[in-house]
């Protein structure tokens, strides 16, 4: 399966039924259902590896939950915000962090709160995930621990309960329930579990909404607004006259079914999808456009990326520290190969291939390899794949750590799977090589460009590397100046 037939089965699931009408307790159901949808089809397109199962109880990913905030918490109590009123409310993934001066920097957050506050706005920002890394750049409130105490508590209902939430539109879903698109690929999506996920959804609104009527902010940034209490956030800013914004933070495209090919929105738009959509360059407002135009909502702005535009200022003081730190770590007679890992691929058997290739050039290139931020809590057993493959001479630690674009700054090419780390290798004049058909599909756009090439077959990798190293060179694509006027708009 392809990326183009997962666009394609849920876009004749749209047309086939009126998805746009569902609506369980008042919340439109489809948004939840949609991204529910591009996620187990996604997960069949990458292949078995792609598929993670939990493999720990609720409890005990409650006491783990629990233990983490205590210690970042109380460690860091310095930086604890209060909730108080903030015209403007940030909400972070809680892994979008770069490591800068000993303390963790929301590349997507803190440069727009750094703006905000140079013009005398007050801002709160709330994190998410369970990382909870510390020391922090700037304040921010920890709400993943309460966050899953609403999935305990949900998931108690459920099963002690078993309640079924009345629906809109049930005749129609219990069709959907049988499709044969789900039935062939054995995707089981019940009226049961509609209920028990917008029962979650419910639950988070009631806690998002102690919050904003202690902020009561005019304007919320979202970053990745896809996640079941992101949209619950961004239903409830609906109801209460708050706009929200999602804040790029990758591969945003056709195929990306979150932001790409909405074939069937309501005239008012999705209450749990956002108000604008913050986008880095034409390509990404081009694909959001295309079924947002005749819509008041949903609306992409290109702004630019203003971690970025910080990277290419080389009188600035943190990049000269960053680059003295990194040539000081390589090898100045090698090429220098940047390998992105991506937490999924496509097969066992292309994952043994390019390792193999970098196992049979590691004396050749500084092969410098960058974890994705969920997988750093992976990095021991992932140093340790890596050396069963006979990998030795490669750095990972600092160039996990450190800020990407300060490693991009020393490389001298891009290999990944599929990270999208494609999109800002452009930026500093590197061409990417990419090896899985998932990372082809979503990277149409920089391979007709000619800033990436697909590999497929493995045993081209190490000449397509040698070649790329040679002669090919990438550009950006993306917005040099900062536009913040919208936001200044939205805040009068």
């Amino acid at each position: 399966m392809t990326l183009e037939e997962v666009t394609r089965i849920i876009n004749s699931i749209e047309e086939k039924y009126p998805v746009d009408e569902w609506e369980v307790n008042g919340v439109k159901a489809w948004p939840y259902l949609r991204i529910e949808l591009f996620i187990r089809f996604g997960a069949i397109a990458l292949g078995s590896e792609g598929v993670k199962t939990r493999s720990t109880s609720y409890a005990v990913v409650l006491m783990k939950s629990l233990f983490k905030w205590f210690r970042a918490a109380w460690s860091d109590r310095k930086m604890n915000a209060k909730v108080a009123a903030s015209p403007v409310l940030f909400v972070s993934d809680g892994v979008s962090f770069e490591n800068i001066g000993n303390a963790w920097y929301d590349k997507f957050c803190n440069p727009w709160i750094t703006y905000y506050e140079k013009n005398n706005v007050n801002t709160l920002m709330l994190t998410l995930e369970n990382n909870y890394l510390h020391p922090r750049y700037s304040k921010s409130k920890f709400i993943q621990f309460e966050l899953n105490l609403v999935v305990i508590l949900n998931l108690i209902k459920s099963k002690v309960f078993k309640t079924s939430i009345p629906m809109n539109g049930l005749r129609d879903f219990e069709l959907f329930e049988r499709d044969e698109a789900l039935s062939k690929f054995g995707v089981e999506i019940s009226r049961s579990w509609l209920s028990a996920k917008m029962s979650k959804v419910a639950l988070y609104k009631q806690y998002f909404k102690g919050i904003l009527n202690k902020v009561k902010p005019k304007l919320v940034f979202i970053v990745s607004y896809y996640y079941d209490g992101s949209m619950a956030l961004i239903s409830l800013c609906r109801e209460l006259g708050i706009k929200t914004v999602d804040i790029q933070h990758g591969i945003q495209n056709d195929f990306h079914l979150a932001y790409g090919s909405w074939s069937k929105v309501p005239k008012g738009g999705y209450d749990s999808l956002p108000d604008f959509f913050n986008v880095w360059s034409q390509t990404e407002f081009d694909s959001i456009r295309r079924w947002s135009k005749s819509l008041d909502r949903h609306q992409p702005v290109i702004t630019g990326n203003i971690f970025l535009q910080k990277w290419k200022n080389p009188q600035d003081e943190t990049i000269q520290y960053f680059d003295r730190a990194i040539q000081s770590k390589l090898d100045k007679s090698k090429k220098t190969i940047l390998y992105s890992k991506s937490p999924q691929t496509d097969s066992a058997e292309m994952k043994e291939g390019l390792y193999r290739v970098i196992e049979k050039t590691q004396g050749m290139y500084n092969w410098l390899i960058r974890l994705h931020p969920s997988m750093r809590n992976d990095k021991a057993a992932i140093i340790k794949d890596l050396q069963d493959y006979g990998i030795k001479q490669f750095a990972l630690d600092y160039c996990t750590d450190y800020p990407l674009f300060a490693i991009l700054r020393q490389a001298d090419l891009h290999v990944t799977e599929q990270s999208s780390v494609v999109i800002e290798a452009g930026e500093f004049n590197l061409f990417s090589i990419i090896t899985s058909r998932y990372g082809e599909a979503i990277y149409k756009a920089q391979i007709e460009a000619e800033k990436a090439i697909f590999v497929e077959k493995m045993e081209e990798i190490e000449l397509a590397i040698s070649h790329a190293l040679s002669s090919k060179r990438a550009s950006g694509m993306y917005a040099e100046e900062i536009d913040f006027t919208m936001y200044n708009y939205i805040l009068q």
